[in-house]
């Protein structure tokens, strides 16, 4: 009686035009990832930028917003509260099955405890600007921790562009705020106007600075991240692999995979709020490969599997030694995988059949390190 009469109180704090404005914020956010996130690829591929983390300052944007409409405490974190319901239950690209309650939820909570400090201010474009990237660098973050756990450089590529988009978000959330409250005295006091706004020119300076600091630091890691790339896409256009285990380095190609009987399999591609979409692969499994060439996996070896465009996704050696698990694939509906050149997905790439949301299967593979 006491944890009903808690929320009623809760809730009371918000007016049903509060309600709705962040129903409508949390839809939005969903609805624009379907459209942006292929879109983001297409400009962040060919660059070897991680395509997630960009996208996210342009959906996370919706949760600065909420936050800078609503200015309530915890108004953020309930917007997040109502995107993790809607992804779960309607099974939308985005959706991490009941992890999504962690990686929807906190970063609407960590803008809101940061949002705490200026409680009783209204919010400037710096504050905004900070919201914006504090949400997608925990959303990149815990995306690493629950699915990816890539190695350090990859992660701080991630975690630059992240905080460049949803540096970029959060500004955007700002003028979009100024542009509202013309339209509805309801946002008056929400933000700081742009003729409200004090020191502008010092301000914007100070956000030129902040956003040169994570391009340089953005471009090291990339730099770092993609060392021998050029040696790499030759690789993959001979269709090589090359597997690094220890201080040894061993290499594997297509026609070295085709010596192996073809295993014929189906994976189910659950996405944008469909049934699964069963698709047929063929390929080999990958502890036949590594044994075939002389690798011994232990249950607790981190492997990674890195892909021509930079792109990394890491699992645990039991899960290479799980039966019917990972495959290295080169068929897809019946047709070899293709290159990325040529609008495929391969020559070869990583299947998991085990994971539920396809959020570690890497296409274009060029490299196995195994730690």
């Amino acid at each position: 009686m006491e944890e009903v009469k808690a929320k009623k109180r809760f809730l009371s704090k918000y007016s049903v035009f509060d309600i709705i404005i962040i129903a409508i914020c949390a839809s939005l956010g969903i609805a624009i990832k379907p459209v942006l996130v292929p879109l983001v690829h297409i400009i962040t591929g060919p660059l070897f930028i991680p395509g997630g983390a960009v996208a996210g300052g342009f959906y996370m944007l919706f949760i600065v917003l909420a936050a800078g409409l609503v200015k309530r405490p915890f108004s953020a974190t309930l917007e997040c509260v109502v995107q993790a319901i809607l992804v779960i239950v309607t099974g939308v690209i985005g959706s991490h099955g009941i992890m999504s309650l962690a990686t929807y939820i906190l970063p609407g909570l960590f803008v809101d405890l940061f949002l705490l400090i200026f409680i009783k201010r209204k919010y400037g474009i710096l504050i905004m600007f900070f919201c914006g990237v504090l949400a997608n660098v925990t959303g990149s973050f815990l995306s690493n921790v629950i699915f990816f756990r890539l190695p350090i450089v990859p992660l701080m590529v991630t975690l630059y562009a992240a905080a460049i988009s949803g540096g970029l978000g959060g500004v955007l959330a700002y003028y979009l705020v100024n542009r509202l409250r013309k339209f509805n005295p309801a946002f008056k006091d929400a933000i700081i106007t742009k003729n409200e706004e004090k020191n502008v020119r010092s301000k914007i300076v100070i956000l030129i600075s902040i956003f040169t600091v994570f391009v340089v630091g953005l471009g090291v890691f990339v730099f770092l991240n993609n060392d021998n790339l050029d040696e790499k896409q030759l690789s993959q256009k001979n269709a090589t692999v090359t597997v690094s285990f220890k201080d040894e380095k061993r290499e594997f190609d297509l026609e070295f995979l085709k010596q192996f009987d073809i295993v014929s399999f189906s994976a189910s591609l659950d996405k944008d709020g469909q049934d699964g979409i069963d698709q047929a692969f063929g390929g080999v499994l990958i502890s036949d490969v590594l044994d075939d060439i002389g690798i011994d996996i232990d249950s607790d070896d981190d492997i990674s599997f890195i892909a021509a465009d930079g792109y990394t996704t890491v699992c645990k050696g039991r899960e290479i030694i799980e039966v019917d698990n990972i495959y290295l694939v080169y068929m897809r509906d019946g047709k070899p995988s293709g290159t990325k050149e040529n609008g495929g997905t391969g020559p070869i790439e990583v299947i998991i059949k085990n994971d539920q949301f396809f959020q570690r299967w890497c296409k274009f593979l060029m490299e196995i390190n195994i730690q």
